[in-house]
């Protein structure tokens, strides 16, 4: 008995493939034996990624569909494949779907260019294909701001020049550059002379005005194969920004302020402050200063003022900025009115129309309680002059019914009594001499008839 050994390193390639084993006896050379064995070798796998047929770059405009494929050969079949952007997985959602074989992107974007790779696994371990990248032409943007925004604002002055700078992001990149001038009164396209390309790629606009009025906006227009942008990058072309202000402090005779800078053109800026009587626009105090804090003293007291300021550089001055303000009253002016205002306040004669029905009430009390005691008095003066009267008959010794009071007794008046005499006047016919005092001595009765 014979036997017959072989060793075989095992690869990807004899995957499928069969090994035979063949004996032949040299005594019975047409009887050969043999035998075969499929060989199933496992291994990672292996991806390459390709593009319409393309596996190395492929260029696109921005707005179309493209689909990736990603070829796998593994043993045992991949059960996973992920897909790369710059070696950033991506996700299914909105405009891509993917597949164990596939990446379907709609409506390709400029974000979107770059390089892709997929990645495939198995129980034998992971491999990523070589990168595919993808170019995205299209027409040129800012770079920044966002289109249509507004950048850096760029000061400058009559017959001073001004040079903008304009960069964009194109594919491809080469780009035609125009600019124009509008603001609220013009638009103008700015000449071949004042325009330049740099080799950046950039393009720089030397803008000179020629009135004051020339502030406003500048454009930046560019344009490559693809076509000219939507949106034009915006530069604002003015003099200096005036500073924001607030009055911080203010005494009788004082008031303080202070701005914070606005922008300033890249140029050194003074700021200059004037004040003025709001009533007679008389000038009280003009000053200059290189920082925005102002103390202006010496004002007369109780008076409003208007404050201007405004920022001032070589290309000239700022919008003003404009505040009110007022100084506090002299301290013994301002008790003065303040105790006429707390008198005539519409406070306190509300106070006062609450409160009048309750006073009116006091004093309709007060004169019924006067007027009782009035009654009283008289009352007793009454009883004083009636006693008087009868003869002045002592309570002990009065007669059972006291005789009826003479004629002149009903005369007797408030006035009498008012004017101090509470005695009546004299009866007709009465010698005696008049009263005097208070209280006299009453004349002894009659006698009774029958005694003498």
């Amino acid at each position: 008995m014979s036997s017959s050994r072989v060793s075989l390193r095992a690869s990807r390639r004899h995957h499928g493939q069969r090994l035979s084993c063949t004996a032949l006896n040299p005594l019975f050379p047409d009887h050969p034996l043999a035998d075969s064995l499929l060989l199933n070798v496992t291994y990672p796998p292996v991806a390459s990624l390709e593009l319409g047929g393309r596996a190395s770059s492929v260029v696109v405009q921005e707005g179309e569909d493209v689909t990736f494929t990603c070829n796998v050969d593994a043993n045992p079949p991949s059960y996973k494949t992920t897909w790369f952007l710059e070696d950033r997985p991506l996700q299914e959602g909105p405009g891509v779907e993917m597949s164990v074989t596939h990446l379907s992107l709609s409506s390709v974007t400029r974000l979107q260019a770059g390089p892709y790779t997929c990645s495939a696994s198995n129980v034998e371990g992971d491999a990523r294909s070589t990168p595919l990248n993808l170019t995205v032409n299209y027409a040129p943007v800012c770079d920044d701001p966002a289109p249509g925004e507004a950048r850096k604002v760029y000061a400058t002055g009559v017959g001073r020049p001004v040079n903008v700078t304009c960069g964009v992001l194109a594919s491809p990149p080469l780009v035609r550059f125009s600019w124009v001038f509008n603001n609220s009164m013009s638009s103008e396209r700015l000449p071949g002379d004042q325009v330049f390309t740099m080799t950046d790629g950039s393009s720089v606009a030397q803008f000179r005005p020629k009135l004051n009025q020339d502030v406003g906006t500048l454009q930046c227009w560019a344009q490559n194969a693809v076509g000219r942008m939507m949106e034009p990058c915006m530069f604002q072309v003015g003099r200096s920004a005036p500073p924001a202000c607030a009055v911080v402090n203010k005494t009788y005779d004082s008031l303080a302020v202070a701005c914070e800078p606005g922008f300033d053109g890249g140029l050194p800026q003074t700021f200059s402050a004037r004040v003025f009587e709001s009533v007679t626009g008389i000038g009280q105090v003009n000053v200059t200063s290189h920082l925005p804090n102002f103390t202006f003293a010496g004002l007369t007291p109780g008076l409003d003022y208007l404050i201007e300021v405004l920022a001032v550089n070589e290309l000239g001055p700022s919008a003003a900025v404009t505040l009110e303000a007022f100084t506090y009253k002299m301290a013994e002016n301002r008790m003065r009115n303040e105790k006429v205002e707390e008198v005539t306040s519409p406070e306190t004669e509300e106070k006062r129309g609450s409160g009048g029905g309750g006073i009116f009430l006091t004093q309709v009390v007060l004169v019924a309680g006067a007027a009782v005691v009035v009654l009283v008095v008289l009352g007793s003066v009454t009883a004083v002059v009636r006693l008087d009267a009868w003869g002045g008959v002592h309570p002990s010794r009065a007669p059972s019914a006291p005789p009826s009071a003479p004629r002149w007794f009903q005369k007797v008046t408030v006035r009498h009594i008012l004017q101090g005499g509470v005695r009546p006047p004299r009866p007709p016919g009465d010698s005696q001499p008049p009263y005097q005092g208070a209280r006299t001595t009453a004349a002894p009765p009659p006698p009774r008839a029958g005694v003498r």
